[in-house]
């Protein structure tokens, strides 16, 4: 099917709240998404969606069956897979518009401040303390 931009946002550009002006810059936007489970899964697919420019997903868990019921972007299909390679996949069905890359192995001390200074936002999906904590002390 033949679509573009303009098509594919007209809900979100005719809101005077975002228009023309916000999409842009919601295409210029790159967030990185750390943690692709339960609040990860839905917010990748949600921003991608939206328009967001770009999008890099970190996550060192594969698919399992016990993540199906919760983490809704997952099929029966998908366990055994790195949940960052199958989100990018689902993402790039459903919008052409955003870039996706990722990286399938955990954040840590040595490497999460190279990673988040290449993007705009930082999205913390992630379910461990500690590397919440790693996350906020690395944004701040």
């Amino acid at each position: 099917m033949d679509f573009n931009k303009e098509q594919y946002f007209k809900r979100q550009t005719t809101l005077p709240e975002i228009g023309k002006k916000g999409q842009e810059l919601l295409q210029n936007t790159k967030v990185l998404i750390i943690g692709c489970g339960g609040l990860g899964n839905p917010v990748a697919i949600y921003l991608a969606t939206s328009g967001v420019g770009e999008l890099h997903l970190v996550d060192f868990d594969t698919v399992s069956i016990s993540n199906l019921h919760r983490q809704v972007f997952y099929k029966i299909e998908d366990v055994g897979k790195a949940k960052t390679k199958v989100l990018a996949n689902e993402i790039k069905k459903r919008t052409p518009f955003t870039k996706v890359t990722f990286t399938n192995k955990a954040i840590d001390k040595d490497s999460i401040l190279d990673l988040i200074l290449k993007y705009d936002i930082v999205v913390d999906g992630t379910d461990s303390l500690p590397i919440k904590y790693l996350i906020n002390d690395a944004c701040v």
